[in-house]
């Protein structure tokens, strides 16, 4: 039943990282550890978001939160999204 609906659900998702595990889960004999590795990630995406939340909260304004994150994301050395760090700066 889980590979079942991983397949209908394969036509809905667009995230690469959900599509990877969904996959795996659709074709996989071993459902239940495939399961428990795609509830760990999920659980370790929220505790990002949460964290993100506090980060939000600190900050004085929505500038000021977004240099904050491009000066953290540059020091682990991750894309800043669409723009890069200097582009932060400007805005």
């Amino acid at each position: 039943a889980a590979r079942s609906a991983a397949k209908i659900i394969l036509k809905r998702v667009r995230d690469p990282m959900v599509r990877d595990y969904v996959a795996v889960i659709a074709k996989s004999s071993n459902v239940k550890k495939h399961l428990a590795e795609f509830e760990a990630y999920r659980d370790r995406l929220i505790s990002k978001v949460a964290e993100e939340f506090v980060e939000v909260d600190k900050a004085a304004s929505v500038k000021d939160y977004r240099l904050q994150r491009a000066q953290r994301i540059a020091i682990t050395g991750r894309g800043v999204g669409k723009r890069t760090l200097a582009e932060m700066y400007v805005a």
